[in-house]
């Protein structure tokens, strides 16, 4: 059922701040930031009550929500159970910290329908995750016309506020606004105390709280207690903050025993009936917490966890404190048994945190150690830091095991610097065991998607390789149970092909990564869909574009036979197909493909891998120069830049510019290449024909892609030359090279220059010459004319599948991606062509020109 919260017994009807509310419903956002004890959640739950006509999505954020994988599952359910529908299918968001672009979209998807919908946030300031903070603020611009975001948090750091108020009329409800009058503090007085209070008694109580919330409330169940002439002279001589003051009166003025149990059941978190006799005694009321609710003690019931309580944080924290200085050393007893109680009901989480909480240190690392894998696969990868990092660094270093888990957890999480300064002082350790420095040197290895330099990861890969092969009986420490020496031998060997890859030695890479297919450890799903994808990779740098779609074809069917599409590891094989779109000249092919592939990198900040995919871009760039994939903050790797290097000759080359400073790599690349076309853009023969040749003679076993490149340079420069039969004869074999492959990428970049060559060949062209002078002729020109808001190349890939009888969900098989990411381009198609339907978007692309017009062909 949508979420209805309880309203408390005591709470006063406040309908000035219901209908700013109301107000605030027909714009994107509304904020409420005020301190703790201002009333933000009763005023949120009254206004719930009062709009039935709203769905209602409530999360309540905790401590543990900090870490993002555990607020958007969260965020899911909440938004499913006011939709009454199932979860909706959300991805994992970001290991770097955020909800991530993938989540994003598909959560306004699920939020989208014909019924006004509000999503409440309470508590945003226990986020402390700057990241899932600003991916709000990003979710609130970018929400449907029927969806609302309400935050409610103390403070409004990381809030962008002022967009808000600017663009969407933000409604804001502050402390002021929040403050009790003189009215509404009489009322609470009078409902809390169950008599009437002088207006006197009430006004004094207000000015003396400010018209804060809970110290009214305080002032109220002291009343219970007192006369209204005896708390007037307490209040006024009060030389104490008025919380403490009120509270030790309120926790003074129950029964002992009362007294005593209310100080021990504030040491958990959440309250469950059970645990009351296992904290404070088996003589208490079996029906306690349910009357500590009824008598407004600041105890409310959790509507997300049926059966559980909690006091508010304000009350609960004094309490604490009352328990630490009466009782030393009873809060750890009591944390001990909460954790033994958590641990019997299969509750590690909260095990856990109660252990850290009593400074258990070695019991919470045999914990976590023990209950790790469940919480990393997942996707709690923030919280394992979280824990370990709570750990002193001296005691999580003597467990090699603990240690070699927070490096790891540390790289999976994105913090690829901070795993590498501990997993090489692991394995720098004098004394350390030789399993457990192979298995760091393995964890370092595979930080070479992550951050440069890959020739020390290589050297790290090799080395794990040379100890297993010496040493095959070698026992390595569990780690999650991905530690086993085949799956350690998976991941140096392909480690060491991607540390290969990305220094240009192609050939090497792809020995090495074939291996891990044939190895043990190459059969477990995620390194074997790594190992097809990097594979891709290197196939699609090379020109070999057929078997590059079948690698990455291969590693995409088995993700999704094993339920793994969303899994990071798919990252190269959605790059690879990218890249293959690229070289073909039909980007918009590979759009989608494109954009998986950043979502699985960002998703865990793999920047090495990230360059591939701005290289992808590049490779053929929007009509408008728009970029969609920055550049990561680290430095290209080598086999990035030398691309990204002939591209910026390119560029210079086709502006008229001098030629930019760049490295000039030995041997043929496509730099070479680009340095023949410019000497022969500016007029200097001579100066191309001695680039080419130098090239040329430093190159053994050329790719395809390069020899398709030495074939036109040699071409261009003979029909420079004048030699007309030899700039034929290179023309027809570079054409004969890259027929098969549907090779249209060096074309591209040679240009207009050789699409006019080509065009004067001899005999009748076929369709693969006819679309090489098409598209190469076409470089430089500007596009045609554009919608206002022109279609991304993600939406003109789905767009491809409209005119087809494909439903929604085999267009997602078809490109693997996800239902929601397909459902959410096609509705930003039909917004950006102002249709309605499926046919109008197909009529109105064709009349645009972005489709074929109907009954001109295409899968029917």
């Amino acid at each position: 059922m949508p979420d209805r919260r309880p309203i408390p017994v005591h709470a006063v009807d406040r309908p000035g701040l219901l209908r700013l509310l109301d107000g605030g419903i027909r714009s994107p956002l509304t904020a409420l930031i005020a301190p703790a004890g201002s009333g933000k959640t009763v005023l949120l739950s009254q206004w719930v009550q009062s709009r039935p006509d709203l769905a209602i999505a409530w999360l309540e954020v905790s401590d543990a929500d900090r870490d993002a994988s555990r607020f958007a599952r969260r965020l899911g359910a909440a938004v499913a159970a006011a939709t009454q529908g199932a979860p909706p299918a959300l991805p994992e968001p970001e290991a770097t910290g955020g909800l991530g672009e993938a989540y994003l979209d598909a959560a306004v998807d699920a939020l989208t329908s014909d019924r006004e919908i509000a999503v409440v946030v309470d508590d945003v300031q226990k986020l402390r995750n700057p990241a899932v903070v600003d991916d709000l603020w990003t979710l609130a611009d970018r929400l449907p016309p029927n969806a609302h975001l309400v935050l409610s948090s103390r403070v409004d750091t990381g809030m962008r506020l002022t967009q808000h108020r600017l663009r969407h009329s933000l409604v804001e409800i502050r402390q002021h606004e929040l403050r009790f009058d003189d009215q509404d503090a009489a009322r609470l007085l009078e409902l809390l105390s169950g008599d009437v209070v002088p207006a006197r008694t009430a006004a004094l109580v207000r000015e003396h709280t400010d018209g804060w919330a809970a110290g009214v409330q305080l002032a109220g169940l002291t009343l219970r207690t007192r006369g209204d002439e005896d708390l007037l002279a307490s209040i006024a001589e009060a030389d104490r903050i008025i919380v403490d003051y009120l509270g030790e009166e309120v926790l003074d003025a129950q029964p002992a025993p009362l007294r005593d149990a209310l100080l021990r059941l504030s040491v958990p978190d959440d309250l469950h009936p059970d645990l009351v006799p296992l904290l404070a005694g088996d003589h208490l009321a079996p029906d306690l917490l349910r009357d500590l609710e009824r008598q407004s003690m600041f105890l409310t019931a959790r509507p997300e966890r049926p059966g559980w309580f909690a006091f508010h944080p304000l009350f609960r924290d004094l309490m604490r404190l009352r328990l630490r200085v009466e009782h030393p050393g009873l809060e750890q007893t009591l944390l001990l048994r909460l954790a033994d109680w958590s641990r019997e009901h299969d509750d590690s989480p909260t095990a856990v945190e109660a252990l850290l909480r009593a400074r258990q240190w070695d019991d919470a690392l045999r914990l976590v150690l023990s209950t790790g894998r469940e919480a990393f696969e997942s996707g709690y990868s923030a919280t394992l830091v979280r824990w370990l990092s709570a750990v002193p660094a001296e005691v999580r270093r003597a467990d090699e095991q603990a240690d070699l888990l927070f490096g790891f957890v540390l790289a999976t999480s994105g913090r690829s610097l901070e795993a590498i300064d501990t997993l090489r002082a692991i394995a720098d350790r004098p004394d350390a065991d030789p399993g457990v420095r192979t298995v760091a040197l393995a964890f370092l290895a595979a930080i070479v998607q992550f951050r440069p330099p890959a020739e020390a990861h290589l050297a790290d890969a090799t080395a794990v390789v040379s100890a297993l092969t010496e040493s095959p009986a070698m026992v390595l420490p569990d780690v999650l149970t991905l530690s086993h020496p085949a799956l350690v031998l998976a991941i140096a060997q392909g480690s060491a092909g991607r540390a290969n890859l990305f220094l240009g030695r192609r050939e090497a890479a792809r020995q090495q990564l074939t291996a891990v297919l044939a190895t043990a450890g190459g059969q477990y799903a995620p390194y074997r869909i790594h190992a097809l994808g990097s594979l891709g990779v290197i196939d699609a740098l090379d020109g070999r574009l057929t078997r590059a779609t079948a690698h990455a074809a291969e590693a995409l069917k088995l993700a999704s036979d094993a339920s793994l599409l969303e899994h990071p590891s798919t990252g190269d094989a959605h790059l690879a197909l990218a890249i293959v779109a690229a070289r073909r000249g039909t980007p918009e092919s590979g759009a989608l493909s494109l954009r998986e592939g950043v979502l699985r990198a960002t998703w865990n900040a793999r920047h090495q891998l990230l360059w591939l995919a701005v290289l992808a871009e590049r490779l053929a760039p929007c009509p408008a120069g728009n970029v969609e994939v920055p550049e990561p903050p680290t430095e290209p790797p080598p086999v990035v830049r030398v691309e990204l290097d002939a591209l910026r000759l390119r560029a210079a080359r086709q502006a008229g510019l001098p030629e930019p400073l760049h490295e000039s790599p030995d041997g043929w690349s496509p730099v070479a290449f680009e340095e023949v076309a410019g000497r022969l853009a500016r007029g200097d023969l001579a100066g191309a024909r001695h680039r080419l040749g130098d090239a040329l003679r430093h190159t053994a076993a050329p790719t395809l892609l390069a020899e398709v490149e030495q074939e036109l340079a040699i071409g261009w420069v003979d029909a420079s030359s004048g030699d007309r039969e030899a700039s034929e004869r290179h023309l027809v074999r570079a054409l004969s090279l890259a027929e098969p492959e549907q090779l249209l990428g060096p074309f591209l970049a040679a240009g207009r220059p050789v699409a006019a060559l080509i065009e004067s060949l001899p005999g009748a062209p076929n369709p693969f010459r006819r679309e090489v002078v098409r598209t190469a002729a076409l470089v430089g020109q500007a596009g045609a004319e554009e919608l206002a808001e022109p279609l991304t190349r993600r939406e003109l890939a789905i767009l491809a599948y409209l005119p087809t009888r494909l439903s929604n969900a085999e267009i997602a098989a078809r490109t693997y991606v996800s239902l929601n990411t397909v459902k959410t381009h096609i509705a930003r198609i039909y917004r950006k062509l102002d249709v309605q339907s499926r046919s109008a978007a197909v009529e109105r692309a064709a009349d645009l020109g972005l489709l074929e017009p109907l009954g001109t062909g295409g899968e029917r």
